[in-house]
């Protein structure tokens, strides 16, 4: 008679408990409160290192795969580990794609979501978790025992490989997270180039120029100033002409400042046509201004011309 069936081997202790899950919801908690409120990477790298590496994967794993155990762990740690690094990448690049750079903020945000679901739908009927034989397992499953040497070394390297890619991502998002396009702004004449910016007029005739907006990686309003100044006069309280529409030309005195609202979304261009109709002879010095909604100035062009 040949041999008989093999006997099942012990259970492997259960990967997925809820105690786990509620420390990394608190490690979360803690990751997502220090990048807004304290937000240097002396404590956001390993938090987030720690957190990233392990707490998405481990509750989309608990969503799916539930308390029971099923493989080893040396099959689970990496699988927890893969799918924390590919939801990473995945909302890396959704960020990068609509232009918000990498704020670390969204990634402790997503993972604390994915944990609060994790515990919210963890099943009543999972009973009592199995005494935790932590120590002496993960110590023997570490060894990868059954396996090669060259095989455990590429699956340290593996591993390594994934805990550089995370840290790479988690030090753009805190220590640079905000490398993204600048803020362009500058005045053009007829044909797009500053060569073709009028440099003299008459009272009353109409002049234009072109003013161009760029904006960065992020949605925001801003607001284009107009202010001119008749040269080595005293400047006087300004009148403010709401800038409502640019084919209505702009009656510039003394001193006038107009103003015009823009919302822009990351990376868009914008150019806006301006028209001005001077109501005094003399030299002027006429100052564009982009300014942030709060009135922070973030870019500055000038121009000069002289009316007869």
């Amino acid at each position: 008679m040949g041999p008989g069936p093999l006997a099942p081997g012990p259970e492997p202790p259960q990967f997925f408990r809820r105690r786990i899950l509620l420390a990394f919801l608190v490690l979360a908690l803690i990751y997502a409160v220090v990048t807004f409120v304290v937000p240097t990477y002396v404590l956001e790298l390993p938090l987030g290192l720690f957190t990233l590496l392990l707490a998405p994967g481990y509750a989309v794993g608990s969503l799916v795969l539930g308390p029971k155990p099923r493989w080893a762990w040396s099959l689970m740690v990496p699988l927890v580990v893969g799918l924390s690094v590919a939801i990473n990448v995945a909302l890396g690049l959704l960020l990068l794609a609509a232009g918000w750079g990498l704020p670390p903020t969204i990634f402790a945000l997503v993972s604390l979501a994915l944990l609060l679901g994790a515990t919210f739908f963890w099943p009543a009927n999972a009973g009592p978790e199995a005494a935790p034989r932590f120590r002496p397992f993960l110590r023997e499953e570490l060894s990868l025992p059954g396996h090669s040497p060259p095989q455990r070394t590429l699956a340290y390297g593996l591993l390594l490989a994934i805990v550089f890619v995370l840290i790479v991502i988690i030090y753009f998002a805190s220590v640079a997270p905000s490398q993204t396009a600048q803020i362009t702004f500058g005045i053009t004449g007829a044909g797009g180039t500053n060569l073709n910016l009028p440099p003299h007029g008459t009272i009353g005739q109409n002049l234009s120029i072109w003013v161009l907006v760029g904006n960065n990686g992020s949605y925001q309003q801003l607001t284009v100033v107009v202010e001119s100044m008749l040269n080595n006069s005293t400047p006087q309280l300004f009148t403010t002409t709401n800038w409502t529409s640019p084919a209505v030309p702009l009656s510039l005195g003394n001193y006038v400042r107009a103003s015009d609202v823009v919302l822009l979304t990351p990376g868009e261009s914008l150019t806006l046509k301006v028209h001005f109709a001077f109501a005094k002879l003399g030299g002027y010095n006429l100052f564009f201004l982009l300014e942030t909604s709060g009135g922070q100035l973030l870019r500055q062009a000038s121009w000069s011309l002289v009316i007869y």
